[in-house]
C-alpha cells in the first residue's frame, strides 16, 4: 500500500502527479486478496501469526490461550462415566477404527466420524446436566474472547477476516488431545498418516 501511495503523488489541484507502475497495482491487489482469503478449518498457528503479522510475544500469547483451552477440552472429555469409560477414549476408538479401515477419507469413515461428533450434542457430561456440545461451544466462545483481549483491535479484525470457524481448532505443536489419540493409535500398532508400512 505504501508503495502505491509513493507512486501516486496527488497535486494540490487533485490531479495525479506521478505514474502508477503496474507492479505496484499488482502487489496491492495481491496484498488485499491475501488478507481476505479464508484460512481453512484447522490452520497451523504459524500461518495465522504470519497472516496477522504478529510479533513472537503475541504469537506465544495465542498459543498459550489455545493450549489452555485444548487442555480444558481434554479434561472435559476424560470425565469418567459410571462404567469407568470416557468420551475421550470413545473418540480415540473411532479414530483408530477409521485408520484401521485403510480408507480414512472414505464414506464409511466419514460416517463414523460424524456419528461420534453428533454424539457430543446428545450426551451429557457425567455429573452435569450439560451436553459435551454445550460445554465445547462455551470453550470456543471463551477462546475467541481471549483472542480479542490478546490482540489489538486491528489484529482481531484481521483475524476475523480469516474466517477460521473455531479458534480452538488452530493447530499448535504438541497438541495434548492429538498426542493422546496418536499414542493410543501407536499402542495398538496402527500406521498413522504419513508413516510408511
Amino acid at each position: 500500500m505504501a508503495r502505491l501511495e509513493k507512486a501516486v503523488q496527488i497535486s494540490p489541484s487533485g490531479a495525479a502527479g506521478g505514474t502508477v507502475r503496474r507492479e505496484d497495482i499488482e502487489d496491492l491487489i495481491e496484498e488485499k486478496i491475501k488478507g481476505r482469503q479464508p484460512m481453512g478449518k484447522e490452520p497451523p498457528l504459524s500461518a495465522v501469526a504470519a497472516r496477522l503479522d504478529l510479533e513472537e510475544v503475541e504469537r506465544d500469547a495465542l498459543e498459550d490461550i489455545i493450549r489452555q483451552k485444548k487442555n480444558e477440552l481434554m479434561t472435559l472429555l476424560k470425565t469418567p462415566r459410571a462404567d469407568g469409560s470416557s468420551k475421550l477414549d470413545e473418540i480415540a476408538d473411532v479414530f483408530i477404527e477409521v485408520l484401521k479401515s485403510g480408507n480414512p477419507e472414505g464414506p464409511e469413515a466419514k460416517k463414523k466420524a460424524m456419528k461420534a461428533y453428533l454424539s457430543l450434542a446428545a450426551e451429557k457430561v457425567p455429573g452435569t446436566e450439560k451436553t459435551y456440545f454445550v460445554e465445547i461451544v462455551r470453550m470456543q466462545q471463551e477462546t475467541r474472547d481471549a483472542f480479542k483481549q490478546a490482540l489489538s483491535r486491528k489484529q482481531f479484525q484481521a483475524f476475523e477476516a480469516l474466517q477460521i470457524e473455531n479458534a480452538m481448532d488452530i493447530k499448535i505443536d504438541n497438541d495434548p488431545l492429538g498426542a493422546y489419540i496418536m499414542q493410543r493409535a501407536q499402542a495398538e500398532g496402527v500406521t498413522l498418516p504419513g508413516q510408511g508400512r
